[in-house]
């Protein structure tokens, strides 16, 4: 039996008819279609699909975002013990390809399927082509996973994720990219399927927007970023009251500051940066081995890079941006996971 296909539509056009229609030539016996609260123009598009049996048409009110239609979907077969796979309703997805995704859940039944697109043709344009890339960027840096098209809504999904599909957060377009950061918490493999790479009048009928919604998908990274930066702020600011109020000696007034903003840091990302909900005690221990080796590591480094350099400040700022990156991906796959 084929998976269920599931389709968010907000304010679909004629191709969303002629991809159900071929979908269903392909077999496909159940096929969810959620109106996001679609403007009144589109009702007859969506009058006319639900006179298909195969289709199983779900309503939203008001526009909640893709990540809320799919979750509407992912709630409505959770009892089905089926895969599923997620489409696009802009035509941009061939049938053909879909069908491929079907056969590759059937092959890889452990793996989250993902139909990737080749972003160097002409015909792809600038927002979708540079989007992409360096969302892919910075996916492989913030999670040591590689994925070439972050931003696909051609998923294959297995039964048994489904409860993780309901518990990630995010309604709008940011849920597929924390999908994505969840499933390599959890060591989920990525399988990727090579898809025709399809775009329709320069792609307006997406409704991804490259700036707003970007802010919400990298949202993780700046909270880190800004995590790192008022923990800094806290280091000198103690320092600065220990040393000039309090009238302790540097060397004492470093370790004491360095401690409590070390206790800081861990809490914010804990809570707010990665929004962990293991088990306090264990992230703490990982968390203190990780603070005190990365303090022995910077300083070993900086003292070597300056003996062979000569520049202190220069060796500094290189050593400790390379922590920091380093840092980030170890907490996100090792300690707040």
């Amino acid at each position: 039996m084929n998976p269920i296909i599931i389709i968010p539509a907000y304010n679909p056009n004629h191709r969303l008819i002629e991809l159900v229609d071929d979908l269903i030539r392909f077999n496909f016996n159940e096929i969810i279609i959620v109106n996001d609260g679609s403007e009144v123009e589109t009702l007859p598009i969506f009058e006319s699909l639900s006179l298909r049996d195969e289709v199983i048409l779900l309503h939203h009110g008001i526009n909640l975002g893709k990540g809320a239609a799919l979750k509407t979907a992912f709630e409505k077969i959770k009892n089905e013990d089926r895969p599923c796979i997620t489409v696009d309703a802009d035509g941009q997805h061939a049938p053909k390809d879909i069908f491929r995704i079907a056969q590759q859940l059937i092959r890889n039944k452990e793996a989250l399927i993902l139909g990737v697109r080749n972003f160097d043709f002409e015909q792809v344009p600038f927002k979708s082509k540079w989007g992409n890339k360096i969302t892919s960027k910075v996916f492989k840096w913030s999670t040591g996973s590689y994925c070439s098209d972050t931003q696909t809504g051609l998923r294959g999904f297995q039964p048994e994720m489904l409860q993780m599909l309901l518990e990630v957060e995010g309604d709008r377009y940011e849920y597929e990219m924390n999908v994505l950061l969840e499933a390599t918490k959890r060591n989920l493999s990525l399988k990727e399927v090579q898809i025709e790479t399809l775009y329709f009048e320069e792609n307006k009928g997406s409704h991804f927007n490259p700036f707003t919604d970007s802010l919400k998908i990298y949202g993780v990274i700046l909270r880190y970023s800004l995590s790192a930066i008022t923990s800094a702020i806290v280091d000198i600011g103690l320092f600065a009251v220990l040393t000039h109020l309090v009238g302790v000696i540097p060397l004492v007034a470093t370790v004491l500051a360095r401690l409590i903003s070390g206790g800081f840091n861990f809490k914010v990302n804990q809570s707010l940066v990665f929004e962990s909900k293991g088990k306090g005690a264990q992230e703490l221990r990982k968390y203190t081995l990780l603070f005190f080796t990365q303090m022995m590591v910077s300083a070993s480094l900086v003292q070597l890079i300056t003996m062979l350099t000569g520049t202190p400040v220069i060796a500094k700022i290189l050593v400790d941006s390379m922590l920091f990156i380093m840092s980030y991906w170890i907490q996100r796959r090792f300690i707040f996971n």
